[in-house]
């Protein structure tokens, strides 16, 4: 029962901060009743927090904010200005990492960072929309694969 309650809080506490990473402060309440709800499914689905090397948490989470900004930013500035380059492909990714989790998650979080998107994936592989493939798309995700390498236990 005790290690329920802390998988609750700490599932809460993550979707909360999701919550204001994304739709920011001003909808502070609205966020809250979310992650709790969220929370108490997670728990009651039996959701496990995924084994983290917690030292790697700060620097992971501040290539991600600054990505996800670029990424707005970009995708701004090519609306302003239609004349910047597109050369939207589908591109493929292999994995560096030999783990999983690190292909799981990376293949949810790439889709935020500039330009990319992706659709699926293998053990070995996963195909990536660019939105400009003359792009440097590639060295950002190998950061980003980097970071969650070190921050997902196997």
């Amino acid at each position: 029962m005790h290690r329920s309650w802390r998988t609750y809080l700490l599932w809460s506490t993550v979707f909360f901060a999701l919550w204001l990473l994304l739709a920011g402060p001003g909808a502070w309440l609205a966020g809250l009743i979310a992650s709790t709800l969220a929370a108490a499914i997670a728990v009651w689905v039996g959701l496990t927090v995924p084994p983290l090397r917690w030292r790697w948490l700060p620097s992971f989470l501040l290539f991600f904010t600054v990505e996800l900004l670029l990424a707005g930013w970009d995708v701004a500035r090519r609306a302003l200005h239609p004349r910047l380059p597109l050369a939207p492909a589908w591109v493929s990714y292999r994995f560096r990492s030999t783990n999983p989790r690190v292909h799981l998650m990376l293949s949810a979080i790439v889709g935020l960072l500039p330009g990319t998107l992706s659709s699926h994936w293998d053990t070995e592989q996963m195909a990536v929309h660019a939105l400009d493939e003359h792009s440097d798309w590639q060295s950002t995700i190998v950061r980003l694969e980097a970071l969650l390498d070190k921050l997902i236990r196997p």
